[in-house]
C-alpha cells in the first residue's frame, strides 16, 4: 500500500508545496552506514476470524549516499504465535526468508528502489519450497476435505508470495515489510492536511478499492523529530461497486435475486475499513523510531477485525 500512497500524496503534494514554497518542509533522510540498525516489529494478522501474532527483528545497514545510496536489510528472527496448523505453517514459510540479505538500492531521498540480488533470493526461496511443502503433506492428509484445501491454498499462496512471476510483483512483496522503515516522503506544509484519492488493496477479496486518504506533517521540531501520519477511509460508493465485483465473481452462476447472493451483496455492501498509519521521525537521521499501521475493518453481524503492524527501533545509538 506505502507505494500507492507514495504516488497519490506526490500528486497532491506538489500542489500544495506549489502554492506555499516558502512554509514547505523536506525531511532529510542521513542515516548512518556501516552501522547494523535494528528494529523489533510485532504483526498480527487476522485468518479465518482468527488472530496470528509475528514478532520479528529486523537489521538495516545503509551504504553510500544520494544516488549511490544502498541498504542491506536482513531479518533476522520470526516466531509466529497463534492457533495450529495456521501457526506452524506461517512459521515455515516465513521462516524461510530469515537470514537471507535483501540488497535494495535506495533513491536519492531514501526510498526504495530496485532489489538488486532478486536472482539470489528467487533461487534461495525454490530451493527451499520443496522441503516447506513436503513437511505438510503427513499433517495435511488426514484433514477434512474443506480444510485441507483450505490449508493447501494458505501454503502455496504464502510460497508464491515470495517468487512472484514479475520481477515489479516481486518487488512489490519483498518491500511491502521494510519500505516503511525507509524515507521518501513528499514536501509537506506542517500542520497542513493533504487530502487524495488512492487505489489500494481491499482488506476483504484482495481487489482494488478507492480509498480517501488524509496525509500530513506534525509535531515538528526542525532537526530534532516529526512525525508523519496516514489515514485511509474506504469511499463508501467505491464500496458499493466493489461489493457488486465480489458477489458476481462468488456466484458467476446466479440468477437474478438468488437470496445467498442477495444477502452477502447486502453484508459486502455494508463494509466500512479504516487504516491509520504513523511514523515518528527522528532527525536529521531521517531514522524512523517507531512506525505503526492499524487496519479496522466491520461488517454487519460479523465481529470487529483489526490487523496491526508496529516496529521500533532498537538500536538508540544511532540516532
Amino acid at each position: 500500500m506505502r507505494s500507492d500512497l507514495r504516488l497519490a500524496v506526490a500528486a497532491a503534494a506538489l500542489l500544495l508545496v506549489a502554492a506555499a514554497p516558502e512554509t514547505s518542509v523536506t525531511l532529510p533522510f542521513a542515516p548512518p552506514t556501516g552501522v547494523p540498525i535494528r528494529y523489533d516489529c510485532t504483526t498480527v494478522r487476522n485468518l479465518g476470524g482468527r488472530p496470528l501474532t509475528m514478532a520479528s527483528t529486523h537489521e538495516l545497514q545503509f551504504a553510500g549516499a544520494g544516488d549511490k545510496r544502498s541498504v542491506r536489510w536482513t531479518v533476522k528472527s520470526l516466531a509466529v504465535s497463534g492457533d495450529e496448523p495456521v501457526r506452524e505453517l506461517l512459521q515455515a514459510t516465513g521462516s524461510v526468508v530469515v537470514g537471507q540479505p535483501v540488497d535494495i538500492a535506495l533513491t536519492p531521498d531514501g526510498a526504495a528502489g530496485a532489489i538488486t540480488n532478486e536472482a539470489a533470493l528467487r533461487a534461495h526461496v525454490r530451493a527451499a519450497t520443496p522441503a516447506v511443502k513436503a513437511a505438510f503433506v503427513p499433517m495435511f492428509a488426514p484433514a477434512p476435505e474443506t480444510t485441507r484445501i483450505a490449508l493447501q491454498a494458505l501454503l502455496d499462496g504464502e510460497l508464491a508470495a515470495l517468487d512472484p512471476q514479475t520481477p515489479e510483483e516481486f518487488a512489490a512483496s519483498w518491500l511491502e515489510v521494510v519500505e516503511p522503515l525507509l524515507g521518501g516522503e513528499a514536501p509537506l506544509v506542517p500542520g497542513v492536511v493533504v487530502e487524495a484519492d488512492v487505489e489500494a488493496q481491499a482488506p476483504i477479496g484482495g481487489g482494488a478499492l478507492r480509498y480517501k486518504l488524509r496525509y500530513g506533517l506534525r509535531d515538528y521540531v526542525p532537526g530534532k523529530s516529526a512525525q508523519v501520519f496516514h489515514d485511509l477511509t474506504a469511499d463508501p460508493e467505491d464500496v458499493q461497486r466493489y461489493a457488486a465485483e465480489m458477489v458476481a465473481q462468488m456466484f458467476p452462476d446466479a440468477a437474478p435475486g438468488q437470496n445467498e447472493a442477495t444477502a452477502t451483496r447486502a453484508i459486502l455492501s455494508q463494509m466500512t475499513s479504516a487504516t491509520q498509519i504513523t511514523s515518528d521521525i527522528s532527525l536529521p537521521t531521517g531514522l524512523r523510531t517507531r512506525f505503526s499501521t492499524a487496519t479496522t475493518t466491520e461488517l454487519p453481524g460479523r465481529p470487529k477485525r483489526i490487523e496491526s503492524r508496529e516496529c521500533r527501533l532498537v538500536s538508540t545509538k544511532v540516532l
